[in-house]
């Protein structure tokens, strides 16, 4: 259906949409980072990704299935590097839970982060830290150690992932002062509907404030103007 030349789509096909592009930016960066890093080859010794940036702003707009972003990000990460069955557990798992995020969102709220800076940059450490913390649990679980061990490899995984915190915070800062960008999109779809309502009363009504040159407003004051003449 069209409307002035545009061309209408329904709340699924928006999200539809959405949601494959964020998951094409995904991978495309993890493809981009993956080989910067080969080039860089030994010398390169930090983890850097935006995969933790594109999944805060996906939960953001569309709640848990930012979860699976996180593990596709792992699989295609492990598939990458040619990596084993237990790594894909580790990275696949570990990422996915950064759901800790969108439980943050339930429990202070979508718009009350998305309006605050330091909520926003809360949700990307919270999400960091989460995400590095249970892949060292599962290296643990998965090839035995002791409990120390494991606070040891998360403390190597922060360190090393220290650049992928700041990027993460710097994106989001970036992004949230995009209209909707960093936003819940069924509330930012309802406010942008809203807004073009009230634009349409004031033009029916004529609430609207008009604009008048001052220039043109002193020459149909003047008493002797005929504009006839």
């Amino acid at each position: 259906m069209r409307k002035n030349g545009s061309r209408l789509i329904s709340f699924g096909q928006y999200r539809t949409t959405d949601l494959f592009l964020f998951a094409a930016i995904l991978i495309g960066a993890e493809l981009i980072t993956h080989y910067a890093l080969v080039a860089f080859g030994r010398e390169a010794t930090f983890t850097f990704s935006f995969m933790l940036p594109i999944v805060i702003m996906v939960t953001m707009r569309w709640g848990w299935i930012g979860a699976i972003y996180a593990a596709l990000d792992g699989a295609v990460y492990c598939l990458l590097n040619q990596a084993s069955g237990q790594s894909y557990l580790i990275y696949c798992i570990g990422n996915a839970c950064v759901i800790a995020v969108y439980v943050f969102y339930k429990l202070v709220g979508k718009q009350r982060v998305a309006k605050n800076l330091w909520l926003s940059l809360a949700s990307v450490v919270i999400g960091w830290l989460f995400i590095n913390f249970f892949r060292a649990l599962l290296l643990f679980v998965l090839y035995g150690g002791s409990f120390l061990g494991a606070l040891q490899v998360f403390f190597s995984y922060a360190d090393s992932g220290i650049l992928a915190l700041g990027m993460g915070g710097l994106v989001v800062f970036i992004m949230r002062r995009f209209d909707g960008m960093f936003e819940d999109q069924k509330s930012y779809l309802l406010r942008k509907h809203g807004e073009r309502q009230e634009r349409v009363r004031r033009d029916e009504y004529g609430d609207e404030p008009i604009e008048i040159d001052e220039d043109a407003l002193e020459i149909l004051n003047r008493s002797d103007n005929d504009l006839y003449s």
